[in-house]
């Protein structure tokens, strides 16, 4: 009988570790800090604009640029260098980012890539008061073209490797824009990330 419930203990032990090691799509915290702003940047996490069923990386986002956030520096009239800033609310080993492009449309219902999103900049904390160290840089490829693939832009997943572990805190930074020349705006339209919840010093 005490074989029985070892090997019983060893199956549930084993069960709650594969359960625990899964990575889970991580929704960041309202507010999203930012450095500046023109469109909110509340919606790259409220759901603003998506659409479609099952995983997240699988929804489409509208074209509206009501629900993306761009960014807006009256001080240096790029948006080179400016950010946004999110709160996964508790540590996480990160694998993913999920991050859909900017792709509003212009006032003749074309893609605006001065607007879109070239060079990003990542850098994480593990609270929220450290200061953020870089972890690299994505490429974000341009938003499709809605005469090829309509109105709805899918998700860029990108995979974070060294340094992501034991995050709560992580920035986005503009490094450079799709079109090559700034207009004083650029943004993204929503982001995610994927990673396996930090288990606290009690829950050990």
């Amino acid at each position: 009988m005490d074989r029985i419930k070892l090997v019983l203990g060893c199956t549930l032990i084993a069960a709650l570790a594969t359960v625990h090691a899964k990575a889970d799509v991580v929704t960041p915290a309202l507010p999203v800090a930012n450095s500046s702003e023109f469109a909110d940047a509340d919606n790259l996490v409220n759901g603003s604009g998506l659409s479609g069923v099952g995983p997240v990386e699988d929804q489409l986002h509208d074209n509206n640029e009501n629900n993306m956030w761009q960014s807006f520096s009256l001080g240096t009239g790029t948006p080179i260098g400016e950010w946004s800033e999110f709160d996964l609310r508790a540590r996480y080993d990160l694998s993913e980012a999920i991050i859909w492009q900017y792709n509003g449309l212009n006032g003749f219902g074309l893609p605006e890539p001065d607007r879109e999103l070239d060079e990003v900049e990542i850098s994480v904390a593990s609270d929220l008061v450290s200061p953020l160290v870089s972890i690299g840089t994505i490429n974000m490829a341009p938003a499709q073209d809605p005469n090829v693939g309509g109105f709805n832009e899918p998700a860029q997943v990108f995979a974070l490797g060294a340094g992501a572990d034991d995050v709560r805190r992580i920035r986005l930074t503009i490094n450079s824009v799709q079109g090559g020349v700034d207009d004083g705006t650029a943004g993204l339209s929503e982001v995610r990330f994927r990673g396996t919840l930090v288990p606290e010093p009690t829950s050990i």
